[in-house]
């Protein structure tokens, strides 16, 4: 379990292994053939841009006698030009995120849709915008439909942020990822790394009736594994449960461990599996729920009309890949899955990718977007990696060698009591055996009609 000072706790407390984070940015060849009914929007991959990612949990709290903790957790990226393909100063050409957030935001309203139109006419807003991968990721760029949008102080648009990035203000924040409550496995070791509470409480705001449910572990941390069952992640990106199903054994650095990818169940939206209808949106929000493949995320991200997908929509409705043209999906390159070792809980090896959508639909009221099509535009994939290293491997094993050779010492113990136990019993019997008197020697002449016993020194040739 995980208390102060053990050993568990100093590597859940600042996680010891290489984490990497790899971006794949698309670029749009041809925005401006996006009214052509004939053309589909083209886009290009530029990439990996690759950065090194370091965990660290702060403001750690021990709770109910410490059967939970909480805590916040920091997440420091660092670029590596070495491992990377491109700079950061790339230009990228892409739908414009801001432009595509607001009217979807106030979509329900025709007055505010109107009331938008004029402000993206004062900010020029188009439809279509350049920055460097940078600016896109962390630095941030100022927007002047952000400014105005915020200026207006409507309840309605509320983005407390004064730059537009995808992971702007997330580099080495305590207080981006939220605040975290998860089991010790005082209690009960199967509740190890099992979260009780995010943002103190055991629901989201951003899904409907179980969906909303705060389930699962974060990833780092696991209790121990059936075999066969699926497992539940928490995916803070993503507020909200995702489904991890169980696809057999592994072998990794001569350890087996358990498999398990994001499948079909972790990305339907209600189609194949009814019970995750509650995820894209909730029971009026037909518009909302789109085609499997592709989970609404839209009320995470402040209202942004964002879906996240696996890359290049692998494993996802082919409608989508059938309105962009864009590099096909990969089943070896585009999987999610992560492999624990099943008696400790320990991640192995762990391939987190996950790619970021807007969704682009026409509106009457907004004149840059009146006539276009509607359509997913993929801004851009992640890739989360991290396996153990060769020592980590190393000591894994000597632990798991130790089951088995409890059990060797074990049976030779219980061997050795055994011998002990008889052998003490036959000492003990022959002991006291050996401690009764005897008699004279004696022998019996035996006939068909008398028994007698007679003192053997009346015999000529005693029989003993």
């Amino acid at each position: 379990m995980l208390t102060p000072g053990s050993v568990q706790y100093g590597v859940w407390k600042e996680t010891p292994i290489n984490i990497f984070m790899e971006f794949y940015m698309f670029n749009w060849t041809n925005p401006e053939e996006i009214l052509d009914e004939n053309k589909k929007p083209h886009f290009t991959e530029h990439g990996p841009y690759v950065f090194r990612e370091h965990h660290q949990r702060v403001n750690v709290s021990w709770k109910d006698n410490n059967d939970t903790v909480e805590f916040h957790q920091i997440r420091t990226y660092h670029f590596d030009k070495e491992l990377s393909n491109g700079s950061l100063d790339d230009i990228i050409t892409t739908a414009d995120p801001v432009a595509l957030a607001a009217p979807y935001v106030v979509r329900k309203n025709p007055a505010l849709l109107f009331g938008l139109n004029l402000v993206m006419d004062v900010a020029k807003t188009e439809r279509s915008i350049s920055k460097t991968v940078n600016q896109f990721l962390f630095e941030g760029y100022n927007d002047t439909l952000l400014d105005l949008v915020n200026s207006i102080h409507n309840p309605e648009f509320n983005i407390p942020f004064d730059k537009f990035g995808w992971f702007y203000n997330r580099n080495n924040s305590w207080q981006y990822d939220g605040k975290f409550d998860m089991y010790t496995g005082k209690d009960k070791l199967t509740k190890l790394g099992v979260l009780t509470e995010w943002n103190d409480s055991n629901r989201t705001e951003d899904n409907f009736g179980e969906c909303a449910m705060v389930n699962g572990t974060t990833g780092e941390v696991w209790p121990p594994l059936s075999n066969t069952d699926d497992v539940d992640l928490f995916v803070t990106d993503l507020c909200r449960t995702l489904k991890m199903e169980y696809s057999g054994k592994v072998n990794r650095q001569g350890i087996e461990g358990n498999l398990y990818l994001a499948g079909n169940r972790s990305l339907d939206n209600g189609q194949q599996f009814p019970e995750n209808k509650c995820f894209c949106g909730g029971p009026d929000s037909e518009e909302s729920c789109m085609p499997a493949g592709a989970m609404n995320v839209s009320k995470c991200k402040f209202g942004a009309p964002a879906f996240v997908s696996l890359p290049h929509f692998h494993k996802a409705d082919p409608v989508y890949l059938e309105k962009v043209d864009m590099p096909p999906p990969n089943e070896e390159t585009d999987e999610l899955f992560i492999v624990v070792e099943p008696n400790t809980g320990v991640p192995m090896e762990v391939e987190a990718k996950l790619q970021i959508n807007l969704l682009m639909q026409p509106y009457k009221q907004i004149g840059i977007f009146k006539k276009v099509p509607r359509v997913l535009i993929p801004m851009f994939y992640f890739k989360q990696s991290a396996k153990l290293t060769p020592h980590l491997a190393y000591l894994m094993r000597i632990v798991l060698d130790l089951k088995m050779i409890g059990f060797i010492v074990a049976g030779v113990l219980v061997f050795i009591g055994l011998v002990i136990f008889v052998s003490g019993i036959y000492m003990t019997i022959w002991g006291r055996w050996s401690k009764v008197p005897k008699p004279a020697d004696t022998v019996c002449l035996i006939d068909d009609e008398n028994v007698s016993t007679i003192s053997s020194e009346n015999v000529e040739n005693p029989v003993t």
